[in-house]
């Protein structure tokens, strides 16, 4: 039975994008292709980016009266 617990939606899941952002970081490192071990840490950076994109999102979402 699936688990009926909600998942948080991408624009708001900080820790999906970091989790990305490292795992990017992570294979980059296995390359010898510089290209392609550029390319990586470019979409790791984008993850970085979507993170604190999801952060700002979740501060800027709460109710004010608990900013």
């Amino acid at each position: 039975m699936p688990s009926t617990k909600a998942k948080p939606h991408l624009l708001t899941d900080v820790r999906h994008w970091l989790d990305r952002a490292e795992e990017a970081r992570i294979t980059a490192e296995t390359f010898n292709d510089l290209g392609a071990k550029r390319t990586t840490l470019d979409i790791a950076k984008s993850c970085d980016f979507l993170a604190e994109s999801a952060a700002h999102r979740l501060t800027n979402n709460k109710p004010n009266s608990e900013q």
